[in-house]
């Protein structure tokens, strides 16, 4: 018997080192389902990753799990996974989360203008915000990103809230064109 487990030994070895090594894909993104062609829910004719006209006509999404959003102007876009609203009852909340996305937004905004565009340091970003919120960025699927493509998701995360009056905890992946360059979180 014990010769038998020494025999296995080599091939669970080796499978554990492969799976280790693989990476983990997106929950977001990487389901069987999922169409090459995606387009922005915000824009439908656009494909994302492709730039979308300042002036698109916004329209509410409908399936409530993910939805696409593109930055205006821009080849950013993100990919939301809404998991709470905010009601407009709880007010300072729901201000808090505007506040916090507002005070990225310039310090990006602020760094670029000082420093110019490049890649943000360390691959990670933290805001702690108004009423204990915390934004965080982080690079993703071995891409970095910059200043200025962070800068462009917070544009298309405000356009979401502001067009769908919905405000709330948010987890969302960040592409460039076609690559996921980095995942954040509202909370």
């Amino acid at each position: 018997m014990l010769l038998f487990h020494l025999f296995l030994l080599p091939a669970l070895l080796h499978f554990a080192a492969q799976s280790a090594a693989s990476p983990l894909p997106s929950p977001l993104l990487r389901t069987p389902l999922t169409p090459r062609d995606q387009q922005c829910t915000n824009a439908p004719s656009i494909k994302a990753g492709n730039p979308v006209p300042r002036r698109s006509n916004p329209i509410v999404p409908r399936n409530g799990g993910t939805t696409r959003w593109c930055a205006p102007g821009s080849r950013t876009f993100i990919i939301l996974a809404t998991s709470y609203v905010i009601p407009n009852s709880f007010n300072g909340i729901h201000n808090d989360v505007i506040a916090t996305v507002h005070a990225a937004w310039e310090q990006l905004r602020k760094e670029i203008s000082e420093r110019g565009d490049h890649l943000i340091e360390n691959g990670f970003y933290t805001l702690l915000g108004d009423g204990g919120l915390r934004l965080s960025a982080w690079n993703a699927d071995n891409h970095q990103m910059t200043w200025g493509v962070f800068r462009a998701a917070l544009l298309a995360l405000m356009d979401f809230m502001r067009t769908n009056n919905w405000y709330g905890a948010v987890r969302f992946d960040i592409y460039d064109g076609f690559n996921n360059v980095a995942s954040a979180l509202l909370a």
